[in-house]
């Protein structure tokens, strides 16, 4: 019975004897690292996003658009054989 202690013994030691080396370690933290800085890089990159959107869209939501959308919504279509001079073409594109 003794003899068995023993044994049980040498197995739980050699359990405990696992240990990581430099390598397994190093490569641990490095994917630790690499996975936790590119969610912290999306995050930013999604609030940047929504930032930038809105700070565009301010811009663009003011009167100086309306001119233009005018002008170039309405189609101009001019054949060749159509003689046009250059006061006809703006009357055509005067907006008032």
């Amino acid at each position: 019975m003794a003899e068995t202690k023993k044994t049980v013994k040498k197995k739980k030691a050699t359990k405990k004897a696992k240990t990581k080396t430099f390598k397994q370690r190093f490569f641990a933290f490095l994917w630790s690292f690499f996975w936790k800085s590119s969610l912290t890089f999306i995050a930013l990159m999604v609030i940047a996003g929504i930032y930038f959107d809105k700070k565009i869209e301010r811009r663009l939501d003011g009167s100086a658009w309306t001119l233009p959308a005018q002008v170039f919504a309405r189609p101009l279509i001019i054949d060749h054989s159509q003689l046009i001079t250059q006061a006809n073409l703006d009357k055509r594109i005067k907006i008032t």
